[in-house]
C-alpha cells in the first residue's frame, strides 16, 4: 500500500509541474474577458493550492503508515523469536 502511495505522490507531483507554466491572459479588453480571466485565474491558483495539500497530505499518510509497517514487523520478529 505505501508504494501506491507513493506512486499517486509521484503522479500528483508531475501534475502540479505540469500546472506551474499554465497562466490565464484576457482574450479582449471587454469587461467578460476581464471577468472570465480573473476568475480562472483564481480557480488555477485554488487547484494549486489544493494539489500542493493533497500532496503533503499523501506525504503525511506515507510516513505514518510506514511507521505503523515498521512497527508490526518489528513487533512480530520480536513475538516470533519467542517462539
Amino acid at each position: 500500500m505505501v508504494r501506491e502511495l507513493e506512486h499517486v505522490a509521484d503522479e500528483l507531483a508531475q501534475v502540479r509541474f505540469d500546472l506551474q507554466p499554465i497562466a490565464v491572459t484576457r482574450a479582449a479588453s471587454d469587461p467578460v474577458s476581464g471577468n472570465v480571466a480573473a476568475q480562472a485565474g483564481r480557480m488555477l491558483s485554488q487547484s494549486r493550492a489544493f494539489l500542493a495539500s493533497w500532496h503533503e497530505d499523501l506525504h503525511a499518510a506515507i510516513r505514518a503508515l510506514s511507521s505503523r509497517v515498521d512497527t508490526y514487523w518489528n513487533v512480530d520478529s520480536r513475538n516470533s523469536s519467542r517462539l
